[in-house]
């Protein structure tokens, strides 16, 4: 599913996501997703080191490299960044 990520003070940016759509973090509650977010995209990174590199896989019929899960995360972390620093909620809904 293709979701739309966006705040009053960051415009907007899609990436795939699953979960409860529509919905929002508020803007005190912004700071504690930041910082959750961050831990567990460490956690995945540390979890997935070990891991078989899926450009490896012969039967991966995609020309396009793999994009990092901390390459996906980036825009998500700008603008929760951003939100905090401007005080506003960011929202999110379906494309």
């Amino acid at each position: 599913m293709l979701v739309r990520f966006s705040s009053v003070e960051t415009g907007s940016e899609m990436m795939g996501a699953t979960g409860k759509v529509p919905g929002a973090i508020s803007a005190e509650d912004i700071p504690a997703a930041l910082t959750g977010l961050r831990e567990q995209l460490e956690i995945a990174l540390v979890a997935s080191a070990g891991a078989t590199d899926p450009a490896d896989n012969k039967n991966v019929q995609d020309d396009e490299p793999p994009i990092s899960l901390k390459m996906r995360a980036g825009p998500l972390i700008q603008i929760l960044q951003r939100a905090a620093v401007a005080g506003a909620a960011v929202m999110w809904e379906k494309e």
